[in-house]
């Protein structure tokens, strides 16, 4: 619904309301991967995938919903995608 809207922000504000009071909430943590993955923020994206796949073990269908999930090397054309342009692209840091 957030996303015929536009809500995004929205969306991951109750995202993050429910995961304060249900933190092992497989569905949420997975449907917020997603949207920061589309707002390429990957490192907390695959936090969230992670996460998930360790809580999924108990729920078979939510785990086939995480094996599918992009990792962070995946996350940029996923972020690209999702904004119509060109991803943010990784830079290395130190030597």
């Amino acid at each position: 619904m957030y996303s015929r809207l536009r809500s995004h922000g929205a969306a991951l504000s109750d995202l993050d309301s429910s995961l304060r009071l249900a933190p092992e909430n497989e569905v949420a943590l997975v449907t917020r991967a997603k949207l920061l993955a589309s707002f390429g923020r990957c490192r907390e994206a695959t936090e969230d995938w992670k996460l998930a796949k360790q809580l999924a073990r108990k729920e078979k269908a939510i785990a086939e919903i995480v094996e599918g999930m992009r990792t962070a090397s995946e996350c940029a054309a996923m972020a690209e995608r999702a904004a119509g342009g060109a991803a943010p692209v990784a830079r290395k840091t130190g030597s």
